[in-house]
């Protein structure tokens, strides 16, 4: 667990078209491109191309590449990553027309974002999922603000998995996010004590909600915007 980590995070629109769609398309890979094509719906395959290539114009800023360049491997497990040679750890997660990628050196991360919404059965997937302090607290609040706890809760979970990197074999009741008074916890908490994972709230857009999780003890984050990405 590194001391400090400063994490930069972007914020992407799912929709940008950037230089069109063959130009976008032209950045991914041969496994990216045979994925787009597996899309049923137009609408879904365009997103899906070019949330991938402003991923990769992201990452190929840090690496000083073409984006086209960038290359990204998946563990088996499923979790993208660049290589280790590099230093550089990231994390990717959309909802809707937003896409995020948050980026630190020298330490895993993971990152997840919700579109605020209702839930009705916000309470019944926690009590199938989610460790019994969380439960908990789901029944404790009011109903008029149950969906809003659960997608806090939600966020902060899949951010703590993307950044352990095991994917559906880590189950989410093994571990809390909040603490015993029922406050968002800094740490993720387990059967043997804090995880080493640093869990941070993000400061999305409105009407999203999101969380990140950085192994390391201190963590800044620092904001970027898709003109950026345009403006290399």
């Amino acid at each position: 667990m590194a001391d400090r980590s400063e994490v930069q995070v972007w914020w992407l629109p799912s929709d940008s078209r950037g230089d069109g769609e063959v130009g976008s398309s032209a950045l991914l890979d041969d496994d990216e491109v045979a994925r787009a094509g597996r899309f049923r719906f137009e609408r879904d395959r365009v997103r899906f191309v070019h949330r991938h290539s402003l991923v990769r114009r992201v990452l190929a800023r840090y690496l000083d590449v073409a984006p086209a360049d960038v290359t990204i491997r998946r563990t088996p497990l499923g979790r993208p990553e660049l290589d280790p040679a590099s230093g550089l750890s990231f994390s990717v997660s959309h909802a809707d027309e937003l896409t995020v990628v948050a980026v630190a050196q020298g330490c895993r991360i993971g990152v997840d974002i919700e579109r605020l919404r209702p839930l009705d059965d916000g309470l019944q997937i926690a009590e199938t999922m989610f460790a019994e302090p969380e439960v908990a607290l789901l029944r404790s609040v009011p109903p008029a603000s149950r969906a809003h706890t659960f997608l806090e809760l939600w966020t902060r979970k899949e951010a703590i998995v993307k950044a352990v990197g095991s994917g559906l074999s880590l189950e989410l009741d093994r571990f809390s996010v909040i603490e015993r008074d029922g406050r968002p916890a800094g740490r993720a908490q387990g059967s043997s004590g804090a995880w080493p994972f640093t869990i941070r709230a993000l400061d999305p857009p409105p009407g999203f909600i999101g969380a990140v999780a950085v192994a390391a003890k201190q963590v800044e984050l620092t904001d970027r915007t898709a003109a950026e990405v345009a403006a290399r």
